[in-house]
């Protein structure tokens, strides 16, 4: 800070010289060589100042619940101490007042064995600049993978990633995969779609859901369970409670409850899956993904996406990973320059 300071004074100094030099003398030219390396400096030490990244991940867990402690993750990273963890939920306090990129991925969803990976649905990728204010709270939910279900018994799908205001208002969403059972092909209805609308689950085409809302229930009794959205749990057969739907955000977020060995959703609402005899879990997001029909080959839909921002970029079946989300605040000089080369006007 004293650099900064510093620079700020000379070059302060220098704008006041510059205003009672003749622009023809050689002294006014020295001193705008001068101001010249001085406006240099002083922007360079502005950027380092004011710049701020934060990524935040799943901490290293999968399945339908979140982390439990945020560890030394972040250790020597811009949001040290910046984050606390509240049932999962990541909750960031934002430094400094500005224009913020976000950047979000939901998870990608489960699969049947190391061979049938690269089929699996994969997380949607949404971008988008918000202008937040110093002290202002983001609620943070990584989406996470389901588990491997490399018993051959269908998967769960993948949790939905969201940055939140405090007031529960949504920023970024981005869906998450669908689950799969012994997929030997991509299909972009297993992705996380950058639509608003939940994917619908492949087969019988089970419906995802709209408008901020979890999969409906279906009347099918081998169906998976459907992805959780923004303000409602996703459904599954109608006879089984929602047992297997994902959690919606305002829910807690969790994943669905999986049938055999356990192969449940991924926390961020992803659908678990109804296992020995049933189909794939949905993708958890904005609006979740449609359940998965219980045949070999077959996806559950991928989860829906949201996006309040300025500057968009939103992809399909992006991330074939865990989700994260990274958080740059954006930093521009050209005030700065700009002061400086209207006051400089006529010089060469």
């Amino acid at each position: 800070m004293g650099r900064f300071l510093r620079h700020n004074l000379v070059f302060a100094v220098c704008l006041v010289i510059l205003k009672n030099v003749d622009s023809d003398q050689a002294a006014g030219d020295d001193v705008y060589e001068a101001c010249q390396t001085e406006i240099e400096a002083l922007q360079q030490c502005a950027s380092r100042s004011a710049g701020f990244t934060a990524r935040l991940t799943t901490l290293n867990t999968f399945g339908r619940f979140g982390p439990q402690s945020l560890g030394n993750f972040y250790k020597d990273q811009d949001h040290e101490r910046l984050v606390t963890l509240d049932s999962g939920i990541q909750e960031l306090t934002i430094p400094y007042t500005g224009d913020y990129v976000i950047e979000a991925a939901g998870a990608a969803g489960g699969y049947d064995g190391e061979a049938y990976k690269q089929y699996r649905g994969r997380g949607a990728l949404i971008r988008g600049t918000v202008h937040l204010r110093k002290g202002t709270t983001l609620r943070i939910l990584v989406g996470q993978e389901s588990v491997d279900g490399s018993s051959n018994l269908s998967s769960g799908g993948g949790g939905g990633t969201f940055v939140i205001h405090e007031d529960n208002t949504p920023i970024i969403i981005a869906g998450g995969g669908g689950g799969s059972f012994w997929q030997s092909r991509r299909d972009p209805l297993c992705d996380g779609t950058k639509a608003n609308a939940g994917n619908p689950g492949g087969g019988r085409g089970f419906s995802g859901g709209e408008g901020g809302q979890g999969a409906p229930s279906v009347n099918y009794k081998y169906a998976g369970g459907g992805g959780g959205g923004m303000n409602s749990n996703g459904g599954g057969w109608h006879n089984n409670n929602g047992k297997h739907g994902g959690f919606a955000f305002l829910n807690g977020g969790n994943g669905g409850e999986g049938g055999n060995n356990n192969l449940n959703g991924g926390f961020g609402g992803g659908g678990g899956s109804r296992s020995g005899g049933g189909g794939p879990g949905g993708g958890g997001g904005y609006s979740g993904g449609g359940s998965g029909d219980y045949y070999t080959g077959s996806c559950a839909g991928g989860g829906g996406s949201f996006n309040s921002g300025r500057n968009k970029y939103e992809q399909s079946g992006a991330n074939n990973g865990p989700g994260y989300v990274i958080i740059t605040r954006e930093f521009s000089g050209s005030m700065t320059r700009n002061a400086f080369n209207s006051i400089l006007g006529g010089r060469k």
